[in-house]
């Protein structure tokens, strides 16, 4: 073989060699457009979804379908809000008629019922969430539909969510209120109908900062008390100071706002 007979076999082989390569991209771009092809139904599927899709790899499935975040919410705390104010309790409004609240929480979440005082009839209320942690009794001007004007809204399961923004809430005692109001406060003895009801802040902080508040007051036994004190006991006021709470745990068991 001669030295340019050796020229001519070295060109073919480069030939044969970016030949080679060449084909080879081009199956490269053929697999890659044949999957983008096989994925278009997949995507335009999930794409047309008033949801949003995302990958979910620890589990068999490639795709999992988030809920529209345009729909009603039915909890009675407000989107990540517990908060209480004069202006109502959480997603609760004083604004609120008794067809608002059913759009809130639907038909089935509220029901309609009737409290009695002493065996007298005292006013109607709305209780959406019944006997759930954010139970919210709403009450009603009106005795008979249409029900249209809200006069209080209550809570008082012990594990309610909802607080003030100073964190006054369902257990808070009387040694918290007291300092939050900066000063003794009075509400009636208890063991009776209105037991442990406040009467006044005596115009201390918490009568300027929310004048919509009134609350209840429950007497707990400790070890080694007695179950009653006649002193804190009956139909008159009681200090919150007063020497002998000292020997009982009292605290809020039930929170009313009033329309101001």
């Amino acid at each position: 073989m001669n030295h340019e007979n050796g020229i001519k076999i070295q060109k073919k082989l480069k030939l044969r060699c970016s030949d080679s390569v060449d084909l080879r991209g081009k199956f490269i771009k053929a697999a890659f457009l044949g999957m983008w092809f096989l994925s278009l139904p997949v995507l335009t599927a999930c794409r047309q979804n008033s949801g949003k899709f995302v990958n979910r790899s620890n589990t068999n499935d490639s795709l999992i379908i988030q809920p529209d975040l345009n729909k009603k919410v039915n909890n009675a705390s407000d989107s990540g809000t517990n908060l209480i104010n004069c202006q109502g309790v959480a997603q609760v409004k004083f604004s609120d008629n008794l067809n608002g609240l059913i759009d809130k929480f639907g038909k089935d979440n509220i029901t309609i019922d009737s409290l009695m005082l002493e065996g007298t009839y005292e006013e109607t209320f709305s209780t959406i969430h019944k006997s759930k942690i954010d139970e919210i009794k709403v009450f009603w001007k009106e005795k008979q539909p249409p029900f249209e004007t809200m006069k209080a809204i209550e809570i008082s399961n012990p594990k309610s969510p909802f607080r003030f923004s100073n964190s006054i809430g369902i257990g808070s005692s009387i040694q918290e209120i007291e300092k939050l109001n900066e000063g003794v406060f009075q509400f009636y003895g208890f063991g009776w109908d209105y037991g442990g009801t406040l009467i006044s802040f005596n115009n201390g902080k918490l009568e300027k900062d929310f004048p919509c508040f009134k609350a209840v007051f429950q007497m707990q036994q400790q070890k080694n008390t007695p179950s009653s004190d006649p002193s804190v006991m009956g139909d008159h006021p009681v200090q919150s100071d007063h020497p002998n709470l000292k020997n009982y745990r009292v605290v809020i068991k039930k929170i009313r706002i009033v329309k101001t």
